[in-house]
């Protein structure tokens, strides 16, 4: 049986002294995108990797695609569904994360350990993805809307180890966001 699973919007408040954002970027292996608390983990794999330049070590890569379907499975009551960022909340979101300063040098590696050192050099929405800094780095195909950014690795023995081996392959989000609970149409 195939079952239709719900899709939740997930949205922030514009007022910072609500919680919702973004508060961190992880360096991970699998990028993807999650919810209730955002982390995105190894439920769904993001086939744009980053661009790394060596001689700045800097990574530029994808945050988020807009009305991209993101899996994820909730195992405290085993339900399964969708989450969606709408390309109107990627401004918010990454408007609210420059004026509140979290996310701009908070970066962990996998989730879990605190990277020190980093900070973001600078982040984008794609408005003309033809002509975008992102098609330019190889990031082909990629819709109007998609949330880029760029970080600078100061740590050389994180980068040498984790960057330039592949281990660190994308970017993942760790924030706080309401979930809109989607609407069922009646059938008449």
């Amino acid at each position: 049986m195939n079952k239709k699973l719900p899709i939740y919007k997930c949205e922030i408040e514009e007022n910072l002294n609500d919680e919702t954002g973004i508060f961190a970027i992880s360096f991970v292996d699998y990028p993807a995108v999650e919810v209730d608390f955002v982390a995105l983990n190894k439920q769904k794999k993001i086939e744009h990797k980053l661009h790394l330049n060596s001689d700045k070590q800097i990574l530029t890569g994808v945050v988020l695609i807009p009305d991209q379907l993101i899996y994820r499975y909730n195992q405290a009551t085993d339900e399964e569904y969708y989450i969606t960022y709408t390309i109107d909340m990627f401004e918010k979101i990454s408007h609210k994360m420059m004026r509140n300063h979290f996310a701009l040098n908070n970066t962990t590696h996998q989730h879990q350990d605190q990277l020190a050192g980093n900070f973001l050099v600078e982040m984008w929405i794609v408005s003309d993805p033809q002509n975008d800094k992102s098609n330019a780095l190889g990031f082909t195909d990629l819709p109007k809307g998609t949330l880029m950014c760029s970080y600078k690795v100061s740590d050389t023995k994180y980068w040498n180890e984790q960057v330039k081996t592949g281990n660190v392959k994308g970017f993942s989000l760790e924030g706080y966001f309401y979930q809109e609970k989607p609407t069922k149409k009646r059938l008449s």
